[in-house]
């Protein structure tokens, strides 16, 4: 008769990964952007403007900071996926696509300033939905070429 060896989770924990995450990189996001501002007015002496951009799961999120200073924060939910009981991927790919320019156009009219005064685009790479990551990095990047920054 051969040997069975019960398997036990050693590490367990209440906390989702899920929640945890976006929230840590958050909270390292800002962080960086300030550090980035820091440097820059430091050695400039001038007003940088980045429009900031999430979309790693199912909420679309454009932010416009001058200085590290938040001027605005637009965040469009998806109610899509409410029948669903959790996150469609797909799903919330096709939401991001339809929300972005309306979330990144009401960020802008919020803080005030006009496309042409942001200086730079910062984006969620990772982690994340693959399919909603593509889109804000394409939108991001897309911007950011239109505008020659």
């Amino acid at each position: 008769m051969a040997k069975t060896r019960k398997i036990t989770n050693t590490k367990t924990s209440s906390i989702n990964p899920w929640i945890v995450w976006p929230k840590a990189l958050s909270i390292f996001f800002t962080f960086a952007i300030r550090l980035f501002f820091l440097k820059i007015n430091h050695l400039n002496g001038s007003d940088i403007i980045i429009l900031g951009i999430e979309s790693s799961c199912d909420d679309t999120s454009a932010a416009i900071l001058k200085n590290g200073e938040i001027l605005s924060n637009i965040v469009a939910g998806q109610k899509v996926h409410e029948k669903f009981g959790g996150v469609v991927p797909e799903l919330a790919s096709r939401a991001h696509q339809q929300n972005i320019i309306p979330t990144v156009d009401t960020a802008i009219k919020e803080a005030g300033i006009s496309k042409k005064d942001i200086h730079a685009v910062a984006f969620t790479r990772g982690p994340g939905l693959l399919g909603s990551l593509i889109v804000g990095t394409s939108f991001a990047k897309s911007f950011a070429l239109g505008r020659n920054i």
